[in-house]
């Protein structure tokens, strides 16, 4: 493939302290949502960050992406879940040390995969919020309202400061240099 070009001091700069604003605010939305059961803060949304503010241009970022790939990996996720929870795995013929819970997992991941490329919506982050749910008991009880929560609200933050940073930063130096293509 062709040589990635470098950022700028610049665009660094403008790329951590968004995901410095970002996490901050990700982290006082959780505050004050997630005792009333609406969590918006979630590992994965670490690897959000790195690709929303140090590969704003990659396709697997666009916005697109980010909500029809959250929205369908968890929507998986719970369906699934509740599947495993009615017997649907119980007895089911698993090779010498693969569990049930296991097999749930590579289950989740693999619909989610199978979503995300028919919708054309493949987004990394989504596979791995979904897998929350299955290793994460608090996570799990949030039933239904994990389609949104917290993978989605909290990418929806992200992007939101990812939105503004930018602006902020094309503002400052009027477009010079930069990302060789716009973000979408």
């Amino acid at each position: 493939g062709e040589p990635r070009p470098i950022m700028s001091v610049t665009d660094a700069l403008f790329a951590a302290g968004g995901a410095f604003v970002g996490f901050l605010a990700l982290d006082a939305v959780n505050a004050v949502s997630a005792p009333k059961g609406f969590p918006v803060l979630c590992p994965p949304l670490a690897a959000l960050a790195v690709l929303l503010f140090a590969a704003p241009t990659a396709p697997l970022v666009k916005r697109f992406n980010i909500i029809a790939g959250h929205a369908g990996a968890c929507a998986a996720a719970v369906a699934l879940s509740a599947m495993a929870d009615e017997g649907y795995l119980k007895g089911a013929p698993l090779p010498g040390g693969i569990t049930e819970k296991g097999l749930l997992r590579a289950l989740i991941v693999a619909t989610a995969i199978f979503y995300m490329i028919l919708s054309g919506s493949a987004h990394p982050p989504a596979g791995a919020c979904a897998v929350l749910f299955v290793d994460v008991v608090p996570i799990k009880s949030l039933g239904l309202k994990f389609v949104l929560f917290p993978g989605l609200a909290g990418a929806g933050i992200l992007v939101l400061v990812q939105i503004v940073t930018f602006a902020v930063k094309d503002k400052l130096t009027r477009g010079r240099g930069g990302f060789k293509k716009k973000f979408t």
